[in-house]
């Protein structure tokens, strides 16, 4: 094909510009060769090096996963959170992972608060918006192709005010989950204990629902109450909803974390899953067939994080693999940082600069082991 080329060129072009065009196929041979080797010995995940790696969704047609990277610092080095978004390829066997920052977002833009996939390869996120009297948050959207953010509904949302979130202009969910089969955002919050709340967003009337945690029966604030609530949520039966809750439970004389199962709006503790009163629980997650429910065992700020499966048939649990922390001060860029493919066969999870995958072993013995991505 090169030898066709060159003598088409030959016979259009005068001897002068034959001169240069000698050169040219060596220059080709040589930038091809630089750049076959750079795709050998460049480390992809070079470039989010340092960053807070966190909100991991894996895309329900398996080839793709997205995350959060935040960093203070950037190259106009103003001392501003930015949280960028990416997405990664899902490589067949023998294949290199490839990664494409589809936005990068600054507080007064709205710091992503935690990713979603929605229908035809889009991507959603709730935006904390920034204000130094009011901090409010919205739903975002961005294509694979696009690349421009944009509104995913019209409205905002006010969260719980707290001192924290006024001091620092920020508000926005603990945790979303986009239930498909309503096509609705599941979302809760709550930085104070009396302000946990819940909210079902469905995208095609976007008339929010609010339901209410209940404290513990007979307990009154402040000696009883619920906080950090997590969960997922499925709305195929609108009549019989069914919502996997994670919360801190504090009682009058102790407090201890939760996850349930509930059935109803009321989210009545239908069947208590788990209790933990030395570590925290968050990031209640089905796996696409509801056989099992995966959920976040923590052990505090700065320390490592264990990703457990319960399994629904035999009531047992077992921790599939650990998560390196995170560094701090890139709050509130928040999220679940682990996501089940859409086979259930495995979870991708972010740990420290790298996000990376393990193979889900149903019936095998306990096993820790991951392979990076």
């Amino acid at each position: 094909m090169c030898s066709s080329i060159w003598m088409r060129t030959l016979s259009k072009r005068k001897f002068a510009a034959l001169c240069s065009l000698l050169v040219l196929p060596v220059l080709l041979v040589s930038s091809c060769a630089e750049t076959k080797h750079e795709n050998k010995t460049t480390n992809p995940w070079s470039a989010v090096k340092g960053y807070n790696l966190s909100s991991v969704v894996w895309s329900p047609r398996g080839d793709h996963i997205d995350f959060v990277a935040a960093s203070h610092k950037d190259d106009t080095d103003d001392g501003l959170i930015r949280a960028s978004i990416w997405v990664m390829s899902v490589p067949e066997q023998g294949q290199t992972v490839k990664l494409r920052r589809l936005a990068t977002l600054t507080r007064k833009q709205g710091i992503p608060v935690a990713l979603f996939w929605l229908d035809n390869n889009r991507i959603g996120w709730a935006a904390s918006l920034y204000s130094e009297t009011m901090p409010a948050y919205t739903f975002m959207q961005i294509g694979l192709r696009d690349g421009k953010p944009q509104r995913l509904v019209s409205q905002n949302f006010k969260g719980v005010q707290s001192r924290l979130a006024m001091e620092s202009g920020f508000d926005g969910p603990d945790d979303v989950y986009y239930d498909t089969d309503s096509r609705s955002l599941i979302f809760s919050g709550g930085l104070v204990p009396i302000g946990v709340y819940i909210r079902i967003l469905p995208l095609s009337t976007g008339k929010v629902r609010n339901l209410s945690v209940h404290h513990p029966e007979g307990l009154v604030y402040p000696k009883g109450y619920v906080s950090a609530v997590t969960l997922c949520g499925s709305l195929r039966n609108p009549e019989k909803p069914e919502f996997y809750i994670a919360a801190n439970i504090m009682t009058e004389t102790t407090g201890e974390w939760q996850i349930w199962r509930s059935n109803s709006y009321s989210l009545k503790q239908d069947r208590i899953l788990a209790i933990s009163l030395e570590r925290y629980l968050f990031f209640p997650r089905t796996s696409p067939d509801g056989t099992l429910l995966a959920y976040l065992e923590s052990r505090g700020s700065g320390k490592p994080d264990d990703v457990v499966l319960y399994d629904m048939k035999s009531g047992k649990h077992r921790a599939v693999v650990t998560i390196s922390p995170g560094w701090e001060g890139a709050q509130p860029v928040l999220g679940c940082p682990y996501s089940w493919s859409p086979d259930g066969k495995m979870i991708a999870y972010a740990d420290g600069s790298k996000v990376k995958t393990v193979r889900m072993a149903i019936e095998a013995a306990p096993s820790k082991k991951s392979t990076s991505q």
